[in-house]
């Protein structure tokens, strides 16, 4: 579904040109017609049910929103089989790669493990200022990991936002706390979600 019954989901038909610009982002660097384009359904991918490439599929949507910002028409060529043959070892996500003219690293080896909550929520606030086309958001714990784009942050609710490429998660822009890894383990507020994040991937 592309509309949710919950009015804190921001469904591709209804988000504003406020929710990018707004805290997220400096206002210079998205236009109307970016932001317009960044609601394209089609921009999205799901992972099949027993997949376990949240990662990967993670990445060719911050690929194709990064394609889409840089004026790239042809930013459905972005797919998974073709970003799976530079990115993918067999295991994981490569820490590094190039699909492209777009360079992709991690955090893996430079962000601090011993950051607090709110040292890590101001790592990926910042993230997000510089990169609009949004980060992969990687996290373990609760014996298991999980990876979503990271598309936003409104600071007047205090809210990360997401894209899930879980099946079980809405096809929407979702606050992270409603992304299929906080509610499978029951996490109750943002700062825990927060804390157990290792790190994130980005478009250099």
């Amino acid at each position: 579904m592309l509309f949710s019954s919950t009015n804190t989901w921001k469904s591709f038909d209804s988000i504003g040109e406020e929710y990018f610009v707004g805290s997220s982002v400096q206002a210079d660097t998205l236009t109307k017609k970016s932001t317009e384009e960044l609601t394209n359904k089609d921009i999205y991918v799901k992972q099949p049910e027993g997949n376990v490439q949240c990662t990967l599929y993670s990445t060719v949507m911050m690929l194709r929103r990064d394609a889409i910002l840089d004026g790239d028409t042809n930013w459905k060529e972005i797919t998974v089989d073709s970003v799976e043959q530079v990115a993918w070892s067999g295991s994981g996500l490569l820490y590094e790669f190039t699909y492209d003219d777009m360079n992709v690293k991690t955090t893996a080896n430079t962000l601090d493990p011993n950051l607090s909550t709110e040292e890590k929520k101001k790592v990926l606030i910042e993230a997000l200022q510089q990169h609009p086309e949004g980060i992969v958001f990687y996290v373990a714990g609760y014996n298991a990991m999980h990876a979503v784009l990271l598309t936003s942050y409104d600071a007047d609710s205090d809210t990360f936002y997401c894209y899930d490429p879980a099946m079980c998660a809405p096809d929407a822009i979702i606050p992270i706390m409603d992304s299929s890894y906080a509610t499978t383990y029951h996490i109750e507020d943002m700062d825990t979600l927060i804390a157990s994040m290792n790190y994130y991937w980005y478009v250099e």
